[in-house]
């Protein structure tokens, strides 16, 4: 019957790496950055990070070296398993592992998105691809796919234009990826992980909004592209 549980209790904690967060509690200036983005990108860039793995840490530790416990227990202080005491050592188990598992959760980084007066970065761990605004220069909506997915439009002339960096250089130019980013076959959309902590559809129309009010204005490498 334990055995059976944990699987459920995997899909419980898996909820928590979910955590979403309102634009406007990740981005105070987010009226101001609409109204005026040139302005405001201009003074200072924003973050939004990927949602921190608190599930994941937690049933790690749970299941890691959370199982310690019971043996330190029978062992070390002669637990009796049927005593009284058991229900305070499987709180003390439950509540620890819990605890160090968003502890640990919150300084891992799995990556972010930082939008820039020239354009959005999307980092992974160990890389970057940098989309100019232009490449969002468009009219379009939003699509969340079934792969929990972020869909954008995008403008075929602007892919030439993505850069992938790593170890502070650029790799590559044109149709490129990394862990969160990829363009479709057509490379008439750009897709991202909905696993950040802005929930995605909002994030989406941020993206564009930015993209048709700096892409028109960008001329990243000489080259101006009006929205479609």
């Amino acid at each position: 019957m334990a055995a059976e549980g944990i699987p459920e209790i995997g899909k419980v904690l898996g909820g928590l790496d979910n955590t979403r967060k309102p634009l406007a509690k990740l981005i105070p200036r987010l009226n101001e950055l609409r109204d005026d983005p040139v302005k405001v990108l201009g003074e200072r860039e924003f973050e939004i990070k990927v949602s921190p793995p608190y599930g994941v840490c937690t049933f790690i530790c749970l299941f890691g070296p959370g199982l310690l416990v019971i043996p330190f227990f029978d062992y070390v202080l002669r637990w009796n398993p049927h005593g009284p005491e058991s229900g305070l050592i499987f709180l003390t188990w439950l509540l620890g592992s819990a605890l160090v598992g968003v502890f640990i959760g919150q300084f891992i980084s799995r990556g972010k998105l930082i939008f820039r007066l020239t354009g959005l970065e999307i980092h992974d761990r160990h890389s970057h691809v940098f989309c100019p605004w232009s490449l969002f220069c468009i009219q379009g909506a939003v699509e969340i796919s079934q792969k929990s997915e972020i869909v954008l439009p995008i403008q075929s002339m602007a892919v030439p234009f993505i850069e992938y960096h790593r170890n502070d250089e650029i790799i590559k130019t044109g149709p490129i990826q990394n862990a969160h980013f990829r363009l479709s076959k057509n490379q008439q959309q750009a897709i991202l992980k909905d696993h950040y902590l802005a929930k995605g559809p909002k994030l989406g129309q941020l993206i564009l909004e930015l993209g048709q009010k700096l892409g028109a204005k960008n001329s990243e490498r000489g080259r101006l592209i009006e929205p479609k």
